[in-house]
């Protein structure tokens, strides 16, 4: 969501009050949501037949990865309008 409403930005999205500043982006939830679903890939894609291994499970892998690495990547940027821009962008690529 945009406009603050879920992406953890400044002291958005904790759900602590306004004691709960964000001081790095693993102070996100949806961080912490991102690398549970990078780890759920890799579970899952552990199933998977090893004919598959540099195929469908690699892609899987990698994409999930770069969820919470995109999210870091964007709370990097310097200013909010920045990373919400940034955040934006890769919102319609995200899992949902």
């Amino acid at each position: 969501m945009i406009g603050g409403q879920g992406l953890g930005v400044g002291d958005w999205g904790l759900g602590l009050g306004e004691e709960a500043m964000i001081k790095s982006f693993r102070d996100l939830r949806v961080w912490h949501s991102g690398m549970d679903l990078a780890v759920e890939a890799y579970h899952i894609t552990a199933l998977f037949p090893k004919h598959e291994a540099y195929g469908l499970s690699a892609q899987m892998q990698r994409a999930a990865v770069s969820v919470p690495s995109n999210i870091a990547e964007g709370h990097a940027r310097e200013h909010r309008k920045e990373y919400l821009h940034w955040e934006s962008n890769f919102a319609p690529c995200a899992p949902r």
